[in-house]
């Protein structure tokens, strides 16, 4: 089956942004910019998760980023990025290397150890448009909810099949939660699974569920990649 272009992992990319971002202030500004009108679309398990267990990027700008974006009503899922353990800086150090002190230092930003100036938020960003191929994912989720099954079919309309314990490491949940919600799902109709050894392997028929294709994906489902160790490769050339 052929496979189109690879969709986004939002939570890999944020966390990755955390780093890389840190080189070009007017850019880390633009994602906080998008974060503030797209976070809703954010997994915080997933990026919770994704800190822990792939040591991705730098969890204090996270937690300061978060901090910013929590206020006000709208800002409330930001605030649980909180429970996030982190280490400060002490003494407080710059988040753009090179820049300039700034005159008064953000005072939100300072109580998590990085320097800078207070952002200055544009207010320009657009809702993310659903239609493209990279934002397949967060096509699912406005279609089925933040949670797992989301995850799982993103990943297995990319690929013949999948058992739950490699699609639970390629999509950044526990396996039990992928083992329950594939059998729940092969209750439906929907999914259909062979026993291989010791496993059980799932799929999909994939033209039940073309109706998530639109002229911009093109005939094939965006492929799945494991976005966690690629950025962390990448992260790793760049120190």
């Amino acid at each position: 089956e052929e496979v189109g272009e690879a969709c986004v992992d939002p939570e890999a990319l944020l966390l990755f942004s955390t780093f890389a971002l840190r080189r070009d202030p007017e850019l880390f500004d633009e994602a906080l910019d998008w974060l503030s009108a797209n976070g809703k679309w954010i997994s915080l398990q997933r990026l919770r998760r994704m800190v822990r267990e792939h040591s991705l990027g730098e969890p204090a700008v996270l937690v300061a980023c978060a901090h910013l974006l929590g206020k006000g009503t709208e800002g409330a899922k930001w605030r649980k990025v909180g429970l996030i353990k982190t280490q400060l800086h002490s003494p407080p150090r710059f988040l753009f290397p090179g820049s300039p002190e700034p005159r008064s230092p953000d005072p939100n930003f300072m109580q998590f150890g990085w320097i800078r100036a207070t952002p200055e938020l544009r207010g320009m960003s657009r809702l993310a448009r659903f239609d493209e191929p990279e934002t397949f994912l967060l096509r699912l989720r406005a279609l089925f909810g933040h949670q797992a099954r989301a995850e799982i079919l993103a990943c297995l309309l990319s690929r013949e099949s999948g058992h739950p314990a490699e699609i639970a490491r390629l999509t950044g949940y526990f396996r039990r939660t992928i083992q329950q919600a594939l059998n729940e799902m092969e209750l439906s109709g929907q999914a259909h699974s062979i026993r291989v050894g010791r496993e059980k392997h799932f799929s999909l028929e994939l033209d039940a569920w073309r109706f998530l294709l639109t002229p911009k994906t093109g005939e094939a489902f965006p492929a799945w990649i494991h976005w966690p160790p690629v950025f962390r490769l990448m992260e790793k050339l760049m120190r």
